[in-house]
């Protein structure tokens, strides 16, 4: 059985900073501290901060174990992984306006891009780590409603927070009173922005189209 604990952390971690060109993903310990916390920000001004309540890892090949509370998400020498964070929203009532999804990440490779998901899968069948692994559980905390991301890490032992959007906000205002889940996946493909220049190809391209036009229309009508 794969078992990700700290010997295999280092070991990976090892071997990654030797192919790091090879790898993509970023980690983070779960036994100190939780590594995600969400920020809540009240349609009455308040604000407060939430500590997980329980996190964790599924890959479709890779099988994971009750009490592993560390969180990866990318790719590592061929092995998938995406991870995921609960929230106890019992204690709330007030309509949320906003929130973010704060994230420690204690080791980075490559520079794998940060999205976050909702969660369709029951808690019980999350949160039952010995039963991977589970290519559709895994599949669910990478895909659905978009809630975030298009977050690129480039270092490690830092924090960084995902604003949530409109539909990570919505979910969590339906929540309220209840727990909710929230998947973490890397390395979406992100559309790179069209470049200027052939921004300005594209309308030289069209000038010189109407230009033709214009006159072939003009030979036409004296001929």
């Amino acid at each position: 059985m794969f078992k990700l604990t700290h010997a295999v952390v280092l070991a990976i971690v090892l071997l990654a900073s030797a192919q790091a060109h090879a790898q993509s993903f970023a980690f983070a310990f779960g036994g100190s501290g939780a590594p995600g916390i969400m920020t809540l920000y009240f349609a009455d001004g308040t604000s407060d901060r939430v500590d997980a309540i329980d996190q964790g890892w599924w890959s479709p090949t890779e099988p994971n174990f009750d009490g592993n509370k560390n969180i990866i998400t990318g790719s590592c020498f061929g092995i998938q992984w995406n991870d995921f964070l609960v929230f106890d929203l019992q204690p709330y009532a007030n309509t949320v306006a906003a929130a973010s999804l704060d994230l420690d990440t204690w080791y980075v490779a490559g520079t794998p891009t940060i999205d976050l998901w909702d969660v369709s899968t029951p808690l019980a069948s999350l949160e039952n780590l010995n039963s991977g692994p589970s290519a559709a559980i895994y599949g669910d905390l990478g895909s659905g409603t978009l809630f975030g991301g298009g977050f690129r890490i480039t270092t490690g032992n830092t924090g960084i927070a995902i604003p949530l959007n409109g539909a990570g906000i919505a979910a969590v205002n339906r929540a309220l009173g209840h727990k909710i889940a929230i998947g973490g996946s890397a390395n979406r493909p992100i559309p790179e922005p069209a470049a200027p220049w052939l921004l300005a190809i594209a309308i030289a391209g069209l000038g010189a189209v109407r230009y033709r036009t214009r006159q072939a229309a003009k030979r036409s009508a004296l001929s």
